[in-house]
């Protein structure tokens, strides 16, 4: 199966790395088995939208890979890189949310209008710097049982430590008075960057952080790691997709997405 979707295609950095990736040809499985509960990180991969009546497969598709049973949700990437969602009614109506989200790239960058001249922009290096992650990636705005975001946020930052110690990306911080108040990672394969979990802390938002470290962290990638495009995955109707456009990405595709969880587990 070979996928369209440049989001997809710089997904398999973390599902390689973590877990495994599974062509059967009509559909692809990414597994991590390491961390059961994650949402994306066990899910399928579906070469085109649904089309009407197909849910019932769909779901059989999903559970001859995983047991939805078991872990409380579903979860479809659709390599539909127009935005297409298809017959998504269906899927609705039993419960998924069904969404895309802009896939953006860049291959070179400019200052953002809002420039943070206060803030440092370099690598997270220490241990205290790798703590305050979680307290930066945590959102009140939480749509799962808020008390496992924080052992969630740990786990998956522990992961991405991990991927940067093994020479696969850095992660960059914001950083005012020696505390970190933003943070991003940027994954590499070959001369392809992914940006990854771009956050800004709660406490000092819209004070031009996000762009100020996009754009530093954008320039040192494509000056020092090697890397000559950079992509990006942004929700269509949360302000940072203008943000990294200001910057000089571009939107060039979609990612759909379709989640499915029972509340009774995760809720």
């Amino acid at each position: 199966m070979e996928l369209k979707s440049h989001a997809l295609q710089t997904d398999q950095i973390f599902g390689r790395f973590f877990g495994e990736v599974f062509d059967r040809g009509t559909h692809m499985a990414v597994k991590t088995p390491s961390r059961p509960n994650y949402f994306w990180g066990n899910y399928v991969v579906m070469p085109e939208p649904p089309v009407d009546g197909c849910l019932a497969n769909w779901l059989a598709i999903y559970n001859s890979e995983f047991d939805s049973r078991k872990q409380g949700f579903i979860t479809f990437a659709i390599d539909s890189p127009d935005g297409k969602l298809g017959a998504a009614k269906e899927f609705q109506d039993f419960g998924f949310r069904c969404y895309t989200n802009k896939v953006l790239v860049a291959s070179s960058v400019n200052a953002p209008p809002k420039f943070n001249t206060s803030a440092i922009i370099r690598e997270i290096r220490h241990d205290s710097e790798w703590e305050q992650l979680v307290d930066v990636h945590y959102s009140d705005e939480w749509y799962l049982n808020p008390d496992a975001q924080i052992p969630f946020l740990k786990d998956k930052l522990k992961d991405l430590r991990k991927m940067c110690e093994a020479g696969l990306g850095k992660r960059f911080g914001a950083f005012l008075d020696d505390k970190v108040v933003a943070d991003l990672g940027i994954y590499t394969s070959g001369e392809i960057g992914r940006f990854n979990e771009v956050a800004t802390h709660r406490s000092y938002r819209r004070q031009g952080l996000c762009g100020t470290l996009v754009y530093r962290s954008a320039q040192y990638a494509l000056e020092s790691m090697g890397v000559k495009n950079l992509v990006m995955e942004a929700d269509e109707s949360y302000h940072a997709a203008a943000i990294y456009e200001s910057i000089g990405f571009k939107p060039s595709q979609r990612l759909v997405g379709f989640e499915w969880f029972d509340p009774a587990i995760h809720g």
